[in-house]
């Protein structure tokens, strides 16, 4: 299913999370310009935590502004998201100081899970499930949040 124009913003500070989580993997890929020893990795991912934290934000707030759900497929979908944006918070915060490269790859495999199931599975039900106003609204929601607009440096409209 092509990915709504609304919905777009948030799925393109997903790749910036993925490469993230890519670099705390033992065994993830690596990239040009991205760290390789494991204080660098650590380094890497304590500087992009506070964007990847403030997307966490934002797509809380866009769906609970937007969305009125109490059951359902999409109402688990939304819990699970919370659920998996917690255990990343904990991962970061209980190891932020001694992260070594099992807690380190811990969190990459989370960021990556919380990625992944966003994208295919949570995304996929919104389209199908909720009516084109309410994928407005949410376009709305990440397009007046100014801080969002300066993580993905995108106009206001």
């Amino acid at each position: 299913m092509r990915r709504s124009q609304e919905l777009i913003p948030l799925s393109k500070f997903h790749r910036t999370v993925l490469f993230t989580a890519q670099n705390c993997l033992t065994d993830g890929a690596r990239f040009s310009g991205y760290p390789l020893q494991q204080s660098a990795r650590r380094t890497y991912l304590m500087e992009q935590w506070p964007s990847i934290k403030t997307h966490f934000k934002i797509l809380q707030k866009t769906l609970s502004e937007t969305m009125d759900v109490e059951a359902g497929e999409l109402a688990d979908l939304i819990k699970s998201m919370n659920e998996e944006q917690e255990a990343v918070r904990e991962s970061v915060i209980k190891d932020k100081r001694l992260l070594t490269d099992e807690s380190l790859n811990q969190i990459g495999e989370l960021l990556e899970v919380h990625v992944r199931n966003t994208e295919r599975k949570l995304f996929q039900c919104i389209q199908k499930e909720v009516n084109n106003s309410v994928l407005n609204e949410m376009g709305s929601v990440v397009r007046s949040n100014a801080l969002y607009r300066g993580l993905l440096n995108i106009k206001s409209t």
